[in-house]
């Protein structure tokens, strides 16, 4: 009588772990948002400049590794990386700090990014051209 019962138990146990699952849940993790593909290479080697009228540096990302930012005579340095070959990157400088910045766009001849600085509340427009 033991082993009919245990056995009954187990087949009730496996039933309320397959009907955990749900079609719902598989489809809702199926169709999760991709994000953007950008070009990273289009980033380097040029200067930036705000496009949008914010009151933000011209930025520069060196293929090499290295950042620089400028407003008005100040002047920024420092080194940059992609963070798990994401669209994030981060960036340490030894006078400005150190933050990370989030590309949503990156184009032939625009740019887009977000900054953990003002918790990603604004999207920075960028252009190559002054």
């Amino acid at each position: 009588m033991k082993k009919v019962l245990s056995i009954a138990l187990l087949i009730c146990l496996f039933g309320f772990v397959f009907m955990g699952c749900n079609k719902d849940e598989e489809d809702d993790n199926n169709n999760q948002i991709t994000p953007p593909t950008i070009n990273k290479a289009l980033l380097y080697d040029k200067w930036w400049y705000p496009s949008d009228g914010s009151v933000i540096s011209n930025v520069y990302y060196y293929s090499n590794g290295n950042y620089k930012q400028e407003y008005m005579s100040a002047q920024a340095t420092g080194t940059w990386n992609w963070v798990n070959n994401s669209d994030t990157m981060f960036i340490s400088s030894p006078t400005a700090g150190d933050w990370y910045q989030v590309f949503p766009v990156i184009s032939d001849h625009a740019m887009s990014l977000k900054m953990d600085l003002d918790s990603w509340a604004k999207e920075y427009q960028f252009d190559d051209t002054p």
